[in-house]
Formats: C-alpha cells, structure tokens, sequence
C-alpha cells in the first residue's frame, strides 16, 4: 500500500493506493466438532449465617385520662321491673312490697345530689293506708337532712327522711307517712329536698297514684 501526505494551508491531504486483493470461492464447512467438557471445580464453602437482629422493646406509655364532661341535670328515669334489683336491707322486713314502685335516679351538677333510685311504696295508694319513700342522697361535705312535702287536698304535709343505710357522704333516707286529703285527683306530686352542712339544697319531683 502506498500512502502519500501532502500539506496545502494547513490542512493535510493524503492518497492511498490499495493493493487489489484476489477473493476466492470459500470451501466447504467442516463438520463441528464435539463440545469440549470441562470439570466442575469443587464447591465452596457455604458462608456463615446472618444473625437475626431484634430490637429492644421501648416503655410502655402511660394511659392518658381525659377529661370528664359535666354530669347532667337530675332526672328519674322509668320504673325497675320487679325482681331485677337486688333489694335494700331496712327496719321494716315487708319493704318493699309487691305494690312498690323503683326508680332509677341520675344525680345533678350540683351538690347535693340524689343518686341511685328512690322507692314509692305502694306507688298506687288508698287514702288511709300507710305510704313509705327511700332515696339515695350524696355529698362531699355530707347531708344534713333530707325531707319530702306533698301537697295534698287540705295542706302540705313534710316527712322528715332518717338515714338508714350508708352514711351522711353517700347514703339512703327512709321516710313515711299516712295517706290522707287525696281523693279529689288521681295522682299527687311529692318533692325529696336533700340539704347539705352548707346549707345548699337540691328538690326533686316525682307523682305517685290514688286507687279509687
């Protein structure tokens, strides 16, 4: 091959003269020959085990507490059905009777409260007859008194509440009177006041029932 440089202005020019190569026809492929085996090497070792990590168990977090709402208004909600309360040893062994009505109590914001239930027996009296109340009454700095007025045909009429059960921070007051002035409605109002050593006070209202 023969090649010949030549520089004009910088730029360089060059020829090459290829000497003409002669290409013959190929033969015939060989046959392959057979594929070469070669040995396995052996196996290596088997690496060591990665270990398990396990995390240390953190403190447990304290419960948070929130806050409680307000306690609502006294309310006296519908009667027990009979025989699913358990009912309260007092003085008088036939208390309450078959004709005694139970009801359940939700205490107020404000001391003192009525909690529980209050018992009217019997809740559907005859004038004449004997009418017995038991109410639960709570407070802090304990209860003073607790009492029950009826307003009947001829005046008011005050039962003084003695406590039988419990003690004056949380305990249930037993009072009764004999039905008389109640034959001009079917059904009169009796109000339970519990006072505190503080002298606050807290009513509540509930109806019982005249038997013609």
């Amino acid at each position: 091959m023969l090649l010949i440089l030549v520089i004009i202005g910088g730029l360089v020019i060059y020829w090459t003269k290829i000497k003409t190569l002669e290409i013959k026809p190929s033969g015939p492929t060989g046959p392959t020959g057979p594929t070469g085996a070669g040995a396995t090497g052996p196996t290596g070792p088997t690496g060591p085990t990665g270990g398990t990590i396990i995390g240390l168990t953190g403190p447990t977090g304290t419960t948070g507490a929130g806050a409680t709402g307000p306690t609502g208004p006294t309310g006296i909600t519908g009667p027990i059905t009979p025989g699913t309360e358990k009912n309260i040893p007092v003085e008088e062994k036939s208390f309450p009777s078959e004709r005694a009505e139970k009801f359940y109590i939700s205490g107020g914001e404000n001391f003192p409260v009525f909690t529980k239930e209050v018992i009217v027996d019997p809740f559907k009296v005859k004038e004449g007859e004997k009418q017995t109340f038991s109410i639960w009454a709570k407070d802090p700095q304990g209860i003073e008194q607790v009492r029950a007025t009826i307003q009947t045909d001829a005046k008011e009429e005050v039962i003084e509440l003695k406590l039988v059960e419990g003690n004056e921070l949380e305990g249930r007051w037993l009072g009764f009177w004999t039905t008389k002035d109640i034959s001009t409605q079917t059904s009169y109002s009796i109000v339970f006041q519990a006072i505190n050593k503080k002298k606050e006070e807290t009513k509540v209202p509930l109806s019982w029932q005249v038997e013609k």
